[in-house]
């Protein structure tokens, strides 16, 4: 029997670009710089390196607390070695998102996923599942935590997206990089290994979130 396959729809890259301004702490009123407008690569290769895609540049220009450089990773938001590939199933959510912004509230704008996938959800998803990426093999490290970033993009809090993806838990996930190579914009993904006494990627947001873990 061959292996569960999740279909990437789109690989999308990033630059640094500012998407607002600081409106708190040392840097209120300057931009802030963000590489989450991320824009569809269209089919071809790229290179997947173990802190990312070839293409992509992460950045975040806020100060860094303490939990958030502890674990060897300092000063990373997305990118680095637990958060090297950010994965959404984007058309899976969309109509939600739709439902509780608006077509003015998206106004073409992503979470700043990397991969769209199809054929995989944060409810079946589990923290340590590793799959096989053309000649890349990479892991679920991490769920998505909403934060600064994702509410400046959204218009400096309007839309208050740090509480509405604490409530619907529509988060994505993180990829680690086990084995680097050149992977595929588009096609199958091949889950070849389960962790299935790990936690769902909705489990695990839930404890994350301080909410009750759900079954």
């Amino acid at each position: 029997m061959s292996p569960p396959a999740i279909t990437l729809l789109e690989t999308r890259l990033g630059q640094p670009r500012p998407i607002g301004v600081h409106r708190s702490g040392p840097k209120k009123g300057q931009p802030f710089w963000s590489s989450i407008d991320r824009q569809p690569t269209g089919a071809g290769e790229l290179y997947l390196t173990f802190t990312g895609l070839a293409g992509d540049q992460p950045t975040e220009t806020r100060p860094k607390t303490a939990k958030e450089t502890e674990g060897g990773n300092p000063g990373q938001i997305h990118g680095g070695n637990d958060k090297a590939v950010y994965v959404y199933p984007w058309g899976l959510h969309l109509p939600h998102w739709l439902d509780e912004l608006g077509e003015e509230g998206l106004e073409n704008r992503s979470l700043g996923e990397n991969l769209r996938v199809a054929g995989a959800s944060e409810a079946d998803v589990r923290i340590g599942d590793r799959w096989e990426w053309g000649e890349a093999l990479v892991e679920v490290s991490k769920v998505r935590t909403p934060c600064e970033t994702l509410e400046t993009y959204y218009g400096g809090g309007r839309y208050r997206m740090i509480k509405r993806m604490a409530a619907n838990g529509l988060c994505g996930w993180y990829l680690r990089v086990l084995r680097d190579g050149v992977v595929p914009t588009q096609g199958p993904i091949m889950v070849v290994h389960r962790a299935l006494e790990a936690p769902t990627v909705a489990q695990a947001f839930a404890v994350k979130m301080g909410r009750p873990l759900l079954a």
